[in-house]
């Protein structure tokens, strides 16, 4: 079957090149790697596209830009020629560029946004449950509590080419302030539209006073973190049959494409150039192959991260020395945080906010790449043994399927730099317990059920057959599925009533990554635990009790669950789920549960459970220090040393606290 309604004209522009085009320095010499102005050459039938030139590596990471807080946002879907560090040509964004601007709300705003498709015909074909209508779209705001029905978050609205739609999303005067995202979520053609970078990052601002000053007070680094994979964009771009070597992609996925997208009348010309990289599954910050990162010694900064990614999860570390504290996960701050972890690790859609301190000497340090993929190994064994070779021919790789090894080593370079009066500020105090928190998120641990638990399978597949009108017709075509039931928007999973707390029995969650829209979920366990794995303990980063809207496991054992709880609060109607992995979900890997009763009902055991809990109609407390202590009150250092008494910089001989953690980053002038 073919999502054009004719083969894509194939056009290659140079001969790839077996070796990078450009004679790059090494990372640690904080010098940027350009590509060659050759390989920067926009097509003449793409010259009248704006081009974003992301083609150098190491380059100083560029902050994302902002929508005005609480204005209205307006967005049109357009193509653009990118330029990147192994492959160029045309793909779709938001208003010129990738991501397109931050969007800032409040709890208690509307947020009235217009999306215009200025995209072109032809539409592709109509095949259900397949890459479809690839010039199609709409958006879905990821990780709100909003309704999912009408002009809010409703995925089954559809904007063809040449029209538009206006939305209207009313959040909550409790709604936890939070860092989300936006994406397309048309089904057929989310996964090509969300892969190719149409993008962007969603806040919910704190209100003031709601945080500690201590965190308030942090300078932000907003990564934006892109899975750009050329061969996943070719295969949803047109031509599927049964993939031969399902652990690469998924049995069903598109196989056999030959260097070309497919959007408008013309074939879109792929140029592998091979510029800095031959890599052409790239793990991106901003739109940026492996950026430089400044930070200052003894400096804590809050980053927030998105993994916009459609296929696979990263695992990544930060260098020894630096202290790593985990604040929030999607979108929702921990009960304990600042919670100690030792790596990250972020699944496809999930997010994560952490504040980093590193006490190093002035130099370049490497973000290391510890594992990427679909899915982690199988069991511990397999966990803890050593797959992928790196740039020195060493396998550096755990908690890794060894069939899907990235050639990638890093994610980013962090410059610690020192300003020659830095001072090491004091660690982070406890805030999680003193957070007003909204009633949506009262533990519901404890909590009688409102309906039968759910129990829920992403594994099988169905044939289908491929219906008239479309080329192929009476033939077969594979669909994935969720309990054995690929997508059908007017059959729902199974049915919660509103105000109830409902279970969700999710087997298998270490293959994909689940998530739910309209309301988040608590994890009341994951069974099949594996514990400490070379140094690092992936428990730590999913404990019993978090809330959050995606959720995968590092291993795969059939014996791996996770029990999900949620509250039906506020919203009735659909409320979508499906796998995080966009091309299943393309495929039909998604449903949809019914919240039945009328809008407005909450779950009264939340006031029971918390009775300090805001309903949707109060707006979030100011924060409450439940342990006061004078002693540690200071939040930030003074920005030059007072004259007396004059303070004195942290030993480099002194380890921070988590320098004492085994690690294998990499430090300045090590190559890894």
């Amino acid at each position: 079957m073919f999502v054009a309604t004719a083969p894509p004209t194939i056009v290659v522009t140079a001969e790839p090149h077996a070796e990078p085009g450009t004679n790059c320095p090494a990372w640690y010499e904080l010098k940027p790697c350009i590509a060659e102005q050759r390989f920067k050459v926009v097509p003449e039938q793409y010259q009248h596209l704006i081009a974003l030139d992301k083609s150098t590596m190491y380059a100083p990471l560029t902050p994302l830009p902002d929508f005005p807080q609480g204005s209205d946002i307006n967005l049109h879907l357009d193509m653009i020629y990118y330029i990147g560090p192994s492959w160029s040509g045309p793909i779709a964004a938001w208003n010129g560029m990738s991501p397109s601007p931050t969007i800032h709300v409040r709890p208690g705003q509307t947020l009235k946004l217009t999306l215009n498709n200025q995209l072109q015909e032809p539409l592709g074909n109509s095949i259900h449950n397949s890459f479809r209508f690839p010039n199609n779209t709409n958006i879905h705001l990821h990780g709100l509590h909003i309704s999912g029905e009408g002009t809010s978050d409703n995925t089954l609205v559809n904007i063809p080419p040449g029209n538009q739609s206006t939305y209207k999303f009313e959040i909550a005067e409790n709604h936890m302030p939070g860092t989300h995202w936006n994406h397309p979520h048309h089904h057929g053609s989310t996964a090509l539209q969300t892969g190719s970078g149409v993008v962007s990052m969603l806040m919910v601002d704190d209100p003031y006073g709601y945080l500690p000053k201590q965190i308030e007070l942090l300078p932000e680094i907003r990564m934006m973190i892109l899975q750009l994979d050329l061969g996943v964009l070719e295969s949803a771009a047109y031509n599927i049959t049964a993939s031969s070597e399902p652990e690469i992609g998924c049995l069903g996925c598109p196989n056999g494409s030959a260097g070309a997208l497919y959007w408008g009348d013309q074939g879109q010309h792929i140029e592998r150039t091979n510029a800095v990289t031959t890599n052409t599954d790239t793990f991106l910050i901003n739109m940026q192959y492996i950026p430089v990162i400044k930070v200052e010694r003894g400096k804590w900064y809050r980053m927030r991260m998105v993994l916009a990614s459609i296929s696979e999860g990263i695992i990544f570390r930060v260098p020894d020395g630096c202290d790593l504290e985990l604040l929030a996960k999607d979108g929702i701050y921990l009960d304990d945080a600042p919670r100690s972890v030792d790596a990250i690790f972020l699944h496809p859609g999930s997010r994560a906010d952490v504040a980093i301190r590193c006490d190093l000497e002035e130099g370049a340090y490497s973000m290391d790449i510890i594992s990427t993929g679909q899915h982690g190994p199988t069991n511990y064994t397999e966990a803890s043994q050593y797959f992928c070779e790196n740039e020195d021919g060493i396998k550096d790789r755990f908690l890794q399927d060894h069939f899907q090894c990235n050639p990638q080593p890093r994610l980013a370079v962090l410059h610690v730099v020192d300003s020659g009066s830095s001072i090491q500020e004091p660690d982070l105090k406890p805030f999680g317990v003193g957070l007003s928190r909204p009633c949506y998120v009262a533990d519901t641990r404890n909590a009688p059920l409102g309906a039968d638990p759910y129990d829920l399978f992403f594994y099988q597949t169905k044939n289908e057959t491929i219906p008239e009108g479309n080329p192929g017709a009476g033939g077969n075509y594979t669909t994935l599925t969720v309990n054995g039931q690929a997508f059908d928007p007017n059959k729902p999973n199974t049915a919660f009533p509103m105000g109830t707390v409902n279970q969700i029995n999710f087997y298998g969650v270490g293959k994909h990554p689940y998530h739910q829209h309209v309301t988040p979920f608590q994890i009341v366990n994951i069974t099949g635990r594996i514990g400490v794995v070379n140094g690092l303990d992936p428990d730590i980063w999913y404990k019993d009790g978090d809330w959050g809207d995606t959720i995968e496991y590092v291993v795969t054992d059939q014996e791996t669950s996770a029990t999900l709880r949620f509250a039906t609060d506020s919203y009735s109607g659909r409320c979508i789920f499906h796998c995080h992995i966009l091309i299943h979900e393309d495929m039909g890997m998604m449903g949809f549960y019914n919240f039945t009763g009328p809008d407005g009902i909450i779950w009264k055991g939340a006031k029971i459970v918390n009775p300090q809990c805001r309903l949707p109609t109060s707006a979030l407390l100011p924060y409450t220090d439940p342990t006061p202590n004078p002693t540690n009150a200071p939040v930030r250092p003074p920005s030059s040393p007072p004259p007396s008494p004059t303070p004195t910089r942290k030993s480099s001989k002194k380890k921070s606290k988590s320098s004492k953690k085994k690690s294998k980053s990499s430090k300045s002038k090590q190559k890894n």
